[in-house]
């Protein structure tokens, strides 16, 4: 039995499909191809991720951001870091060197003033000036920036400051 290419191997990358599109890269450029090995977009970008919840983060002129599967920005190119959305509804944006979390609608979740942040799953860690502070998934403060360590025990924030434990439920 003789095999037959269904999509050549002339890609630099490439990614597994997800949604019905995989994102491939050639001669430096990023595109997506369909199942059957034709261009749903045809390489065009500086870099591109996959595709989750419909649309890709994608980057041009050194800026990010998301489109839909028509090539159409849902989201314009104005971040300097974004991740992808993942099967969530917001994700990750940096904007001018702050960092924050966007909605799917582009519509920010928590806006981007902080320093640093990282998602848990239940609250998220917020940095400004060197301390830490902690947010709701909704946006809402738990505790603000003013504690140099926080950990999750058991439901509850840790926090450390000036050498003190205070502990906060949640």
């Amino acid at each position: 039995m003789e095999g037959k290419w269904i999509i050549p191997p002339i890609f630099d990358s490439a990614r597994n499909f997800r949604e019905g599109t995989a994102c491939v890269s050639i001669d430096g450029l990023y595109g997506y191809l369909l199942e059957d090995g034709s261009y749903l977009i045809p390489p065009m970008y500086e870099y591109s991720e996959s595709f989750w919840t419909g649309v890709a983060a994608v980057t041009v002129n050194g800026k990010v951001g998301f489109i839909n599967k028509e090539g159409i920005f849902v989201i314009p190119p104005i971040f300097d870091r974004a991740a992808n959305f993942f099967h969530r509804e917001f994700t990750y944006v940096v904007l001018n060197g702050k960092s924050g979390w966007m909605n799917l609608d582009g519509s920010y979740l928590v806006e981007p003033i902080y320093d640093d942040s990282f998602h848990h799953v239940r609250w998220i860690e917020v940095m400004l000036d060197g301390k830490l502070g902690a947010l709701y998934p909704s946006g809402e403060e738990i505790v603000p920036c003013r504690f140099d360590c926080i950990r999750e025990v058991d439901g509850s924030l840790y926090l450390l400051a000036g050498g003190v434990w205070y502990v906060k439920k949640f």
